[in-house]
């Protein structure tokens, strides 16, 4: 051990998951990691998995294709990662790439909605139209009556099947 530390040894990760047969990775892929909610997300992400004693591998997609979702895919299957978290997808009908990880036993789970998930994945999502509904009645209870809402325009955001804005209006 005094050897090692002298000649400031680093052992393989592959030899070791070659030897284990476990990699103890997990892939989190996103979108572009600029933006503020993406980082926060994937911040939390790495957290989690850290914490359970697992090596995150992020992939960052500045440009948030299917290419580079694909290419992401075929990163984690050679990694022989453990797990994959897909912070929403850049396509809802192209999903072989996703398949392939689930034949090889890798679960996945998707962020962004059920929508988007594929059979043999899971998926967490929120409900934007009842939570702008929500926040809306919360305001109006407070005495406010008249609202602008800020985001992207309606439906720009894969995975968001509904108007958000419409919700202030019911």
């Amino acid at each position: 051990l005094q050897a090692a530390q002298s000649v400031q040894f680093v052992p393989d990760r592959s030899a070791q998951t070659l030897r284990r047969q476990r990699s103890k990775q997990v892939g989190l892929v996103m979108p572009n990691a600029f933006n503020p909610y993406y980082a926060e997300v994937g911040a939390a992400l790495q957290r989690a998995v850290v914490d359970r004693g697992f090596e995150p591998v992020m992939i960052n997609s500045a440009t948030f294709d299917i290419t580079s979702e694909i290419n992401a895919c075929r990163h984690l299957a050679s990694l022989r990662v453990e797990g994959a978290i897909f912070v929403i997808r850049a396509s809802e009908t192209e999903d072989r790439h996703l398949r392939n990880l689930i034949e090889r036993q890798i679960p996945i789970v998707m962020i962004g909605g059920r929508e988007q998930a594929v059979e043999g994945m899971s998926s967490i999502g929120t409900d934007g139209f009842e939570g702008m509904r929500q926040a809306t009645e919360h305001l109006i209870e407070l005495g406010h009556h008249r609202f602008a809402v800020i985001g992207p325009p309606p439906q720009t955001q894969p995975g968001e099947p509904t108007n958000r804005a419409e919700a202030t209006h019911r």
